[in-house]
């Protein structure tokens, strides 16, 4: 199978899009990036950043049209689902839960920390081993490898600040 790569300025086109699921919209998307020059059947319409900036509300909560009915009235589905909160207070660590997207990826695990009035979280990591395959260890810290990292710091903080503010909605008293 041919692997098709995106450059890093096109990874945006991918993402909001107009009278599409995301997967149809990323596949379509996909195809017609791969089959240059060719022309596609459909190319979805992508929305301005400006109106799709619009959809996201600060309750971290986005308006999508109501699929069951043929009229314009929209319904609010979650842009994130943060569930299974687990308090665990340790130095910065305030405790761990479970962040669900809308196109089905699942992120167990995500820490929540706070310091001095500064609270964000870290997605899961995995211990590094050094070459002998025995945990590493700097100024007697276990130093840890990233598995997922967000594209840019905007991204990283939006996505923290959203998963803090929704776990302090629905536990007032958790961080």
């Amino acid at each position: 199978m041919k692997q098709h790569s995106i450059p890093d300025d096109r990874l945006d086109d991918l993402w909001v899009f107009d009278g599409e699921s995301s997967a149809e919209a990323l596949t379509a998307k996909l195809i017609a990036h791969s089959t240059a020059g060719a022309t596609s059947k459909r190319e979805p319409r992508r929305k301005p950043l400006a109106e799709a900036s619009a959809l996201y509300s600060n309750t971290g909560r986005r308006t999508m049209p109501d699929d069951t009915s043929t009229s314009t009235t929209t319904t609010t589905k979650p842009m994130i689902e943060v569930t299974d909160w687990k308090p665990l207070v340790k130095k910065t660590l305030r405790g761990f839960c479970t962040v669900k997207f809308p196109m089905g990826l699942i992120i167990r695990e995500v820490m929540v920390h706070e310091k001095q009035g500064r609270k964000w979280v870290n997605l899961p990591a995995k211990p590094q081993l050094n070459r002998d395959g025995a945990l590493n260890y700097k100024d007697g810290k276990l130093q840890y490898a990233a598995i997922l990292e967000w594209k840019d710091k905007e991204t990283r903080d939006r996505f923290s600040n959203t998963v803090i503010r929704i776990i302090e909605e629905k536990h007032p008293d958790a961080i």
